[in-house]
């Protein structure tokens, strides 16, 4: 069950990204940079899930939920699912996140926990307030799908 929901909660940090493309300031357009290459492309993609990773892994009022997580896998997934969100190369084929969170019952508190180490990881990785407010907003978007399944 731990396993799961570590998934389903990176998952749910990540996954609602995909309503990225539906924005016109996410997407390039007449030469302007997609928020992949704003952020750094694959290098900053990876810097930012590396952060929020190790934040999370180091946090006792979550990391327990995390302890029988393959993360070399999560990783790899939470990668995928960051970099085709923001525009990049990539592909993410994991479930929807309510589909990832059914069963779990996350709390208002643990949702906030994991959104908070994500906003953290992207300040340290320098993404611009701007791209950074874009990317909040969307996790926001995904509470519902999230919290109390």
């Amino acid at each position: 069950m731990r396993k799961r929901w570590f998934l389903g909660m990176g998952v749910a940090a990540l996954g609602g990204l995909s309503m990225l493309f539906v924005s016109s300031e996410s997407m390039a357009g007449g030469g302007e940079a997609s928020l992949f290459e704003r952020i750094g492309e694959l290098d900053g993609v990876t810097t930012v899930i590396d952060t929020f990773l190790g934040s999370v892994g180091a946090d006792d009022r979550v990391n327990v939920r995390f302890v029988n997580t393959d993360m070399a896998v999560f990783r790899g997934h939470m990668i995928d699912q960051v970099c085709e969100a923001t525009g990049g190369p990539c592909t993410y084929k994991g479930k929807t996140m309510l589909d990832a969170h059914q069963g779990m019952g996350i709390s208002e508190e643990e949702f906030g926990i994991i959104a908070g180490h994500f906003a953290a990881a992207m300040t340290s990785a320098g993404v611009d307030p701007e791209d950074h407010a874009t990317i909040m907003g969307v996790l926001g978007g995904m509470h519902d799908d999230i919290v109390g399944h």
